[in-house]
């Protein structure tokens, strides 16, 4: 954070996720590791858990932050640059079924044009 910070970049941590159900906001239990700048939303990993389980979290969390940006970074990898980091986009459009979110790996082989997705 403190490198963001010096960079003039906003951001912020353990950042709780609410919903607002009938005009009230509700605790879920859930937080972004890392919100950057507004937009986009960090999950910060370092476990053996099947790669679906903690996707699911960064999907979780997009959903509830209403953000359409998402990084996964993953420390418990072989090769951090090809394993751990993965990113997801929502579409700009109202979501609608499982499709709503787009996985894009981030790596040696990923093409420059999805990694700035």
């Amino acid at each position: 954070m403190r490198e963001l910070a010096s960079a003039g970049i906003d951001c912020a941590c353990d950042v709780p996720l609410r919903v607002t159900y009938m005009g009230r906001e509700i605790e879920t239990g859930t937080s972004a590791d890392l919100i950057v700048d507004g937009s986009l939303l960090v999950v910060i990993a370092g476990v053996e858990h099947p790669r679906a389980v903690i996707d699911a979290r960064l999907r979780t969390c997009l959903r509830l932050s209403r953000l359409s940006q998402g990084l996964l970074i993953n420390f418990n990898v072989n090769a951090l640059t090809a394993d751990g980091i993965s990113s997801v986009t929502a579409p700009t459009a109202s979501p609608g079924a499982d499709d709503w979110l787009e996985t894009v790996e981030v790596g040696p082989a990923a093409a420059p044009a999805s990694a700035a997705r």
